[in-house]
């Protein structure tokens, strides 16, 4: 049980930095975004994106985290996110991961919204693997059950 709630309170807390990105070149550029873990409700892992070249989408931010064990991912072989720190779809998809994002571009708030910290974030309306980060917004997985 100590176990238990160590997990709780470490994902609860858990705040990192990573660093991604490519130029044209691909060499590596610095992104800066911070990694939370909220344990309230709903599992949830936010993306805050302070600072982002063009052309870097989430998926490469999450493997970075993971490659910086700030968090665990899993991906298919269509670049879908299976599983966030041992969390998995269930193979109903009750529960399973959804990606919302304040980038009112990229979100439709009539397909589900979720709200964080008082801002509401609508669904996302493409993966990870296509969806192109932009600085100043946020990205939020949630371990929903339906």
């Amino acid at each position: 049980m100590k176990r238990k709630q160590m997990a709780y309170l470490l994902c609860f807390c858990l705040v990192g930095l990573c660093a991604v990105g490519c130029n044209q070149a691909g060499e590596m550029e610095t992104l800066q975004c911070e990694v939370v873990k909220h344990e309230t409700g709903d599992f949830m892992v936010e993306f805050r994106i302070e600072q982002a070249e063009e052309g870097i989408f989430l998926l490469d931010v999450m493997k970075q985290a993971q490659t910086k064990d700030e968090i665990t991912l899993e991906v298919d072989a269509t670049e879908m996110v299976t599983a966030i720190d041992g969390r998995a779809n269930d193979v109903d998809f009750d529960p399973c991961w959804m990606l919302y994002t304040t980038d009112e571009e990229m979100s439709n708030t009539q397909w589900g919204t979720v709200t964080l910290n008082g801002v509401t974030l609508g669904s996302a309306v493409v993966g990870a693997a296509t969806l192109e980060i932009v600085e100043g917004e946020c990205y939020v997985w949630v371990y929903q059950t339906f």
